[in-house]
């Protein structure tokens, strides 16, 4: 996690809602995260307080860094349909 140290310093608000709420550390998934601030040298998630139930069941929806793949649907085509709708 050291990229996790590259991460932007917290605010303020942000320090005060760590120590008062206990956030958690982020976890490996959220390396590369635009969410992720630094605060003493710990990566936190400036959005959700616990980052690991957010990946427990899939890809957690406030992260920046990682896309979904859309699967395309291939529809089928009826070939004999087609062939009287391309003479019109």
């Amino acid at each position: 996690m050291s990229e996790a140290l590259n991460a932007p310093m917290a605010d303020a608000a942000l320090m005060n809602r760590v120590q008062k709420h206990g956030f958690e550390p982020i976890v490996a998934q959220c390396v590369g995260c635009g969410h992720v601030r630094n605060c003493n040298g710990v990566g936190y998630c400036a959005s959700y307080a616990s980052p690991a139930s957010k990946w427990s069941q899939a890809m957690c929806n406030f992260a920046t860094h990682a896309k979904t793949e859309k699967k395309q649907d291939t529809k089928f085509v009826n070939p004999i349909k087609a062939s009287k709708r391309g003479g019109k």
